[in-house]
């Protein structure tokens, strides 16, 4: 799907650039955005002490913290994947 596509090439490229990444995924609605961590607001999910802000990646005009009215799947549904500071690609 487009979802999982985009977020794990938008997660390979901002992790290249040094900003903290992961991946978070729905298995009962079957959907992967991006996590950003930084200075944002917003929705969500906290990962080993971090905060990592939904972004939308299959929509445009969306912010990291704000999902679409219409998005059914909660933050605390999803399941995070990131990658550790050796390795160039989303393990765990």
């Amino acid at each position: 799907g487009d979802c999982d596509t985009r977020s794990v090439l938008l997660f390979y490229v901002l992790s290249r650039f040094k900003y903290d990444v992961a991946i978070l995924i729905s298995e009962q609605y079957g959907h992967a955005i991006l996590g950003i961590a930084g200075d944002y607001s917003g929705k969500y999910k906290e990962y080993n002490g971090i905060r990592y802000f939904a972004w939308e990646t299959t929509a445009t005009n969306f912010v990291p913290g704000v999902l679409s009215p219409d998005f059914r799947m909660t933050i605390g549904q999803a399941r995070t994947i990131t990658a550790s500071p050796s390795a160039p690609f989303p393990v765990q």
